[in-house]
């Protein structure tokens, strides 16, 4: 592998799989980093990779997404989901890029329009609200995947706090690899338009015509208004203002 892209999800890693391709760099969205992944040494040698249903379905319209990239031509995967698995030894020299966006919006995103984090939850089970009984089941084994890793969510019953829970504790586990020893770049992506030259630069590329430019690829777009800092509860607000600092965010 030549890179991985992380970050917490709703944060533009389907843009940056297509931005990547577009450049030369073949790069999959959750081809290689998705729920299916057991062994990551396996899954690295065996190229009978498939994409999650995001990268392959627009849910707003309902339709095919276009085939952006040949599975066994991968040097790259861009997913939120590599989180956990960045210190495994097979990929520890691996360079990581970390795209960000703007925490309300990301927060806004997840549950505004994806409705993940509105479920009761325990053990890794889903309890959904009796007022809550159309939210979409295909949410379930992702918050299980998060709640397997940041465990503290179990105990937030709030959808905006456990939001936010999700997203501290996501760009905790990021940014530790942020520490000097790893090819590491944070990129925003409010900045790409279509990509910066920090990022041409980290992988070596050079700029190209015709490079893929939509940043809001798979954005839902449902909602008709982000979520506020007021709308943080108190007893998280400030540790989710410094974690938006962290990487770049005054909020």
């Amino acid at each position: 592998m030549k890179v991985i892209v992380t970050g917490t999800g709703r944060c533009g890693t389907v843009y940056m799989a297509r931005l990547l391709t577009s450049l030369g760099l073949p790069c999959g969205h959750e081809s290689i980093f998705n729920l299916s992944l057991r062994d990551l040494n396996d899954r690295l040698i065996n190229r009978d990779f498939k994409y999650s249903i995001c990268s392959i379905w627009d849910t707003l319209q309902e339709k095919d997404l276009p085939k952006w990239v040949d599975l066994k031509t991968l040097k790259a995967d861009s997913s939120y989901m590599a989180a956990p698995f960045l210190k495994h030894p097979t990929i520890a020299d691996v360079p990581v890029i970390h795209v960000v966006r703007n925490p309300l919006q990301v927060i806004s995103s997840f549950i505004l329009d994806g409705e993940f984090f509105t479920y009761k939850v325990k053990d890794n089970v889903f309890f959904p609200p009796p007022k809550s009984a159309h939210l979409n089941k295909h949410v379930f084994p992702y918050e299980a995947f998060m709640t397997r890793h940041v465990p503290l969510m179990e105990s937030v019953h709030s959808p905006v706090e456990r939001a936010c829970r999700f997203y501290i504790e996501w760009i905790k586990m990021i940014e530790a690899e942020n520490n000097g020893t790893r090819k590491f770049l944070r990129v925003k992506i409010e900045d790409q338009k279509p990509v910066s030259e920090d990022v041409l630069s980290f992988l070596q590329l050079q700029k190209r015509d015709n490079v893929f430019s939509d940043s809001t690829s798979n954005s839902w777009k449902k909602r008709i208004r982000d979520y506020k800092l007021v709308d943080v509860p108190k007893v998280i607000r400030d540790e989710f203002v410094a974690s938006a600092a962290s990487v770049g965010y005054q909020l």
